[in-house]
C-alpha cells in the first residue's frame, strides 16, 4: 500500500519553548516540520522548501511575520499561512491579526491557544477565502 507524501510545514517563531509547542503539534497532525527562529531565515527555508503551510509569529526580529506572509503568498500563493501572535504591550494582539488577515493570511490564531485552536487553523477546510479572521477561538470570535 503506498503512503502519501506527508505535507511540509515551517515554523517560524523566536521564541523556542512556542516553536517546540507549534513543530510538536504539527508532528502528531503527520506534517514534516522543519523550523526557523526568525522570519529571515525562515524565508532562506521557505525557497528550498516550497511547504504547504507556514505558521509565523508576528513579532520577530529582522522579519516578521507580516513580512513572512506576504513574502510567502509571493513566492507560493497555495502555500497556506497562519499567523500567530500574542500581542505586545503596546498593541492588541488582535490589531496584528486582524490586519494579517486583511493581508492573506489563511487563518489567524492568538495566543495562547489550546492543540485543537492550531490544528483548526491549519486545515484549510476551515480557511475563509474572503480573507476575514477565521474565528477559532475566544479571542477572535468577536473579531470579523
Amino acid at each position: 500500500m503506498l503512503q502519501q507524501p506527508r505535507q511540509t510545514a515551517l515554523v517560524i517563531e523566536d521564541d523556542a519553548l512556542m516553536r517546540d509547542l507549534v513543530s510538536e503539534i504539527l508532528r502528531r497532525a503527520g506534517y514534516q516540520v522543519h523550523e526557523a527562529v526568525y522570519g529571515l531565515d525562515g524565508m532562506a527555508q521557505f525557497t528550498a522548501l516550497v511547504p504547504e503551510l507556514v505558521v509565523a509569529d508576528v513579532f520577530m526580529p529582522g522579519r516578521d511575520g507580516i513580512e513572512v506572509l506576504r513574502e510567502s503568498k509571493q513566492r507560493n500563493p497555495a502555500t497556506g499561512v497562519v499567523v500567530i501572535s500574542g500581542g505586545s504591550p503596546l498593541i492588541p494582539r488582535m490589531d496584528f491579526l486582524e490586519v494579517a488577515s486583511k493581508l492573506g493570511a489563511d487563518a489567524v490564531v492568538a495566543k495562547p491557544f489550546s492543540p485543537a485552536d492550531l490544528l483548526a487553523a491549519v486545515t484549510p477546510s476551515n480557511w475563509d477565502k474572503g480573507g476575514k479572521i477565521c474565528p477559532l477561538n475566544r479571542a477572535t470570535a468577536n473579531v470579523a
